[in-house]
């Protein structure tokens, strides 16, 4: 228990809860403004996977939703031209993301986004005290994710 008498996942949730919607607004400040935060994230992990062949499955895992909302979320991307979806040549059931140029042009946008969330959340931390909070998130999601095998 902590001071407040929360238990330590309750605590865990409440940082997220709170870092989350700090990422979102920041991201927010910095997209076009006809792209939703969410919708950021996916143009956000198509940019930092270049040379992955992305599908909705991928999307789905790295921005933890559901088949429909991603399903709605891409529609909605590929409607206002920041990305594309293809056919793949060994499933037609199957559809590779890509981004437009459009897509691409917002690039340096969530990269300063980013920059400025990881300053601001990194401000107080020693780096050495960096990798040790790094370390300990990591045991962490080891922890539960060793229920999920």
């Amino acid at each position: 228990m902590n001071k407040m008498g929360q238990s330590m996942t309750a605590d865990i949730r409440h940082t997220q809860m709170v870092l989350s919607n700090y990422v979102e607004g920041m991201v927010n400040e910095y997209l076009p403004k006809d792209v939703t935060p969410i919708e950021g994230l996916i143009i956000g992990f198509l940019l930092r996977h270049p040379d992955m062949v992305v599908t909705a499955k991928e999307v789905m895992d790295s921005i933890h939703v559901g088949k429909a909302t991603v399903s709605k979320l891409l529609s909605s991307l590929e409607k206002k031209d920041y990305l594309s979806m293809e056919s793949s040549s060994s499933d037609k059931r199957v559809k590779i993301i890509l981004l437009t140029d459009k897509g691409l042009y917002v690039k340096d946008n969530i990269s300063e986004a980013f920059k400025v969330i990881d300053k601001r959340v990194g401000e107080g931390f020693s780096e050495d005290e960096k990798k040790t909070l790094s370390s300990y998130l990591k045991r962490l999601r080891d922890n539960v994710t060793e229920f999920d095998k």
